[in-house]
């Protein structure tokens, strides 16, 4: 069988927002210096944000409904003395959205300065700029109720590659919950991260929706278990329309790598199937959901466990594999 690496985020448009209503000011929160920290954090402030990932590859996402989703995190960044060339901002957002604790893998954020967005390793002695964190888009159609952000000053290069400073500065976190901001990790009742012992990963409802051409997707994958180094979560999606059946489409998303997840934690898996026999009530896909460690150059390994599987078509997505068609008529 030929597999065709997926079709994944290649061309995404994302609506993120942040709101001046309703913010939650705490001049008063700030993160205590750090030795052999560049940079300082203070003036920690949140409100209420849209974060939504509208298309993909230019194929629209299922609708999730409008409205505030999202919690949005300002805080001001002082360097306390030239930041190393190489080094940038890295955040990780763990939110609570009813009994989902959603993370974003740890990733790089730009600073305002000026007006302009520059990456960390600009700021000079002495200046100050803003950075903003945004939760991801997530399926689930409500704010959360907590969030929990941890920063931390992380080199671009492998530490044996750069010896302008320290490859890695954990600066701390903070947590918004009931309204107000205050520093330091969420409690374990606001950020409830209950994994199942029995299984090493639970696959949710999958939202999807067959159009023109492909069909877009979303699932939210649960971690149980740590997992191993490089592990991603994959899709493979097998459509057919008409008695016609396409090649099948499968992708890893390395950008949700799962080494720095902690059981019970979720992430987002979004994703396009591209079938041309595909039409607004024509035709149904099969979708298979696992987490593996990907074989070059990016494809899921063939004896992959499949974590959970859908059937989709133009009437609804059903947990299971889609049935066989029915035979031929003599």
């Amino acid at each position: 069988m030929r597999r065709r690496r997926g079709l994944f985020a290649l061309a995404a448009v994302l609506t993120l927002a942040g709101s001046c209503r309703k913010e939650t000011r705490a001049p008063g929160v700030s993160l205590a210096p750090v030795e052999g920290s560049p940079v300082v954090l203070d003036q920690f402030s949140a409100a209420p944000a849209v974060a939504r990932l509208d298309a993909m590859n230019g194929h629209p996402m299922p609708d999730l409904g409008e409205g505030d989703n999202a919690i949005e995190i300002r805080f001001r960044v002082t360097a306390r003395e030239q930041v190393p060339p190489g080094h940038d901002l890295f955040a990780r957002l763990v939110c609570q959205y009813g009994e989902h604790a959603v993370a974003s893998p740890p990733r790089s954020w730009k600073v305002e300065r000026g007006g302009e967005y520059v990456p960390l390793d600009r700021l000079a002695r002495g200046q100050n700029a803003e950075a903003v964190v945004i939760g991801p888009p997530t399926p689930l159609g409500r704010m959360p109720s907590a969030c929990e952000l941890s920063l931390r000053v992380k080199s671009r290069a492998p530490a044996a590659a750069d010896a302008s400073g320290p490859a890695e500065i954990d600066l701390g976190a903070v947590c918004h919950t009931g309204g107000r901001l205050r520093p330091g990790p969420c409690p374990d009742d606001a950020i409830r991260r209950q994994p199942d012992a029995a299984v090493p990963v639970t696959v949710g409802s999958l939202h999807a929706a067959i159009g023109e051409g492909a069909m877009p997707f979303w699932v939210l994958v649960r971690l149980d278990r740590a997992a191993e180094a490089g592990a991603a979560p994959w899709s493979r999606t097998r459509c057919s329309a008409a008695g016609e059946v396409a090649q099948p489409v499968e992708s890893v998303d390395a950008r949700l790598a799962l080494d720095e997840m902690r059981p019970g934690e979720s992430v987002v898996l979004a994703g396009v199937a591209r079938a041309g026999i595909l039409s607004p009530g024509r035709g149904r896909c099969e979708v298979e959901i696992g987490v593996a460690r990907p074989t070059p150059p990016g494809l899921v390994p063939a004896d992959a466990p499949v974590a959970g599987r859908f059937c989709v078509d133009s009437s609804a997505v059903r947990e299971g594999a889609c049935p066989a068609p029915p035979a031929a008529s003599p």
